[in-house]
């Protein structure tokens, strides 16, 4: 499920995104979900991770503009993909301040959309998705996003910052660990597998990931686990 985002004070724009996106997705088959906010503060109050944003370059009355807004986005969720929105073409200079995806004229190009669209699906897959199957649906996460993944029984949570965010899916822990890199991630305990990007310090009883979460270390894997940090580490360099 890719997660979506509109942000614009304009319902108007609202629609012709999402007819856009629905008509992309039948031509595509994929699947993806939508929040719409109206303003930038309301977006960023929302505390949730998006994969992709569609945001308006100028909130009239309702707000600080877009370029503010994506740079305080960027500070939380430095990997998200900005695509900005407005009706002028000047514009788009300032856009690059924040690395924006793409630029899109209202109203929006059919084949500009999707050349936007094919891009974005393009860049996703360069990067280590995991396709996970939950009850009624289907998830595609960037591996990078994810701090552990939990193991209980048949099925497994994977915790990606917030509780809010947390995916339950319907797969074994070991399901999970024989799919994603196996460089980045480490079975430290048999119920928990962690994202050694996300690894801030550690000690005989627990990992401390950055968003401050302890997940626990078996001791036998202690040492183990030390040996494979520090080549992780070293491969960063």
């Amino acid at each position: 499920m890719i997660e979506i985002a509109i942000c614009d004070d304009s319902k108007h724009a609202w629609k012709d995104v999402e007819k856009h996106l629905l008509k992309y997705s039948l031509e595509n088959e994929f699947d993806y979900r939508i929040d719409e906010y109206e303003s930038g503060e309301e977006l960023l109050c929302s505390d949730k991770k998006y994969d992709m944003v569609f945001m308006d370059y100028e909130f009239e009355n309702k707000g600080k503009d877009g370029i503010t807004i994506s740079r305080a986005l960027r500070h939380t969720d430095p990997d998200v993909t900005i695509v900005f929105l407005s009706g002028y073409p000047e514009a788009v200079f300032s856009s690059f301040e924040v690395a924006a995806f793409r630029f899109l004229l209202k109203p929006i190009d059919d084949g500009k959309f999707n050349e936007t669209m094919d891009s974005f699906l393009t860049s996703m897959n360069k990067d280590r998705i995991l396709k996970v199957h939950s009850p009624g649906n289907y998830h595609y996460v960037n591996e990078n996003k994810i701090l552990y993944v939990e193991g209980h029984g048949k099925r497994s949570i994977i915790h990606l910052g917030t509780h809010s965010d947390d995916i339950e899916c319907s797969e074994t822990l070991a399901s999970v660990e024989n799919r994603v890199d196996s460089l980045t991630f480490y079975r430290c305990h048999k119920s928990f597998l962690i994202n050694m990007r996300h690894v801030k310090g550690y000690n005989y009883n627990c990992v401390t990931l950055d968003n401050g979460e302890a997940v626990l270390i078996s001791r036998r894997k202690y040492r183990q686990f030390v040996e494979r940090y520090a080549d992780f580490i070293a491969e960063q360099v």
